[in-house]
């Protein structure tokens, strides 16, 4: 009866895990580049997102099986993203300020939703995702 909730729900699961996933990904690589260059480099944090990605590869194969995420991951996940979104904000406003200074960045700066899209964008993710294995 109410199939279309389902998918909505599995559909905001699949998305906020894969949008983690690509975060962390690269929040992960920015901070290892920048520590193997002598800019700095905070070994926790590392290691924090590297345990976000860890967690995001998980629970993308634990939505092949089934339908949505517990309350408990749904939840973490949430958090996840809040704190990804403020490390990327930090990392946005860096380059803002670097272009600002000495001319355009390299790469182009992008809000957190426009940058963190998988490459054949959202509804194909979704359809190739499919539906948790029976």
């Amino acid at each position: 009866m109410f199939g279309w909730l389902k998918r909505r729900v599995r559909r905001e699961n699949l998305k906020l895990v894969k949008q983690n996933q690509l975060a962390a990904d690269y929040l992960y690589e920015f901070h290892r580049s920048a520590s193997v260059q002598g800019l700095g480099g905070d070994m926790a944090l590392m290691d924090t997102l590297e345990q976000a990605l860890d967690d995001s590869y998980r629970l993308l194969d634990f939505l092949k099986k089934s339908e949505e995420l517990t309350p408990t991951d749904a939840d973490n996940h949430f958090k996840i993203n809040k704190e990804l979104r403020r490390l990327y904000d930090q990392v946005l406003f860096g380059r803002k300020q670097f272009a600002k200074q000495f001319g355009s960045s390299t790469e182009p700066l992008q809000k957190f939703d426009e940058k963190f899209v998988p490459n054949e964008g959202w509804e194909i993710f979704f359809h190739h995702f499919g539906s948790p294995e029976s």
